[in-house]
């Protein structure tokens, strides 16, 4: 099991050494948004799918690639006035709202 207090920096490094796969630090999250947040209100919009498809984009990286993505695996929670997307294959946000939106957006230059 994952440490939730984890730092982002750890998070890479043990997925770049493959202790645990990006789909693993995704179901970890967002387990944890789905049991916790009903009480803290802290995310509007969870987009698990989007979530659970960049985790598996992130497995197909070939192992020498990974290295130069910055925090490769980690998982940004992001406010929806934020524009994280892959530069690559650009998409529409979710719709704005008040709160957060739960995505695994690695910026990949």
């Amino acid at each position: 099991m994952l440490d939730p207090y984890i730092g982002a920096n750890e998070l890479r490094e043990m997925v770049l050494r493959k202790e645990v796969r990006p789909r693993e630090v995704a179901e970890f999250f967002l387990a944890r948004v789905e049991r916790l947040n009903p009480r803290l209100g802290a995310f509007m919009t969870v987009t698990a799918n989007r979530a659970l498809e960049d985790a598996a984009r992130l497995e197909r990286i070939a192992d020498n690639d990974r290295a130069a993505i910055p925090l490769f695996g980690a998982l940004p929670g992001s406010k929806e006035s934020s524009r994280m997307f892959d530069r690559k294959r650009p998409r529409q946000p979710p719709p704005a709202g008040w709160g957060s939106l739960f995505v695994v957006a690695m910026l990949v230059v």
